[in-house]
């Protein structure tokens, strides 16, 4: 009965680990927002967001022009919009504090 116990005991105790481990590299990551919005103001979904040049990272916007990164690296960025057979660009600054601008307007 102790072993048996004390097998079960090591099983839960390494499963606790892991599900700790999980938990905490998922809460360690920073996420930065933006925003894309056509000429008029409105929102822009379904946009590829490329960051970086070739792409270090990729978002997609969703159905309000929101687009998130996860844990990006702080610097300067070229980043570059597409939508169907358009597509534009921007220098966008990620920092500590998220990214700069934070909404990107299409010229259509």
């Amino acid at each position: 009965m102790n072993f048996l116990n004390s097998m079960f005991t090591r099983r839960f105790v390494l499963r606790g680990f892991a599900l700790i481990g999980v938990s905490t590299s998922a809460l360690g990551q920073r996420q930065v927002r933006g925003r894309v919005i056509y000429r008029s103001g409105a929102p822009m979904p379904a946009c590829l967001v490329e960051f970086g040049s070739p792409p270090a990272y990729r978002a997609t916007t969703n159905g309000e022009g929101v687009f998130f990164l996860s844990d990006p690296r702080s610097g300067r960025y070229p980043v570059t919009i597409r939508q169907g057979q358009h597509a534009q660009g921007f220098t966008v600054i990620v920092d500590g504090a998220g990214c700069h601008p934070d909404v990107l307007a299409a010229n259509w």
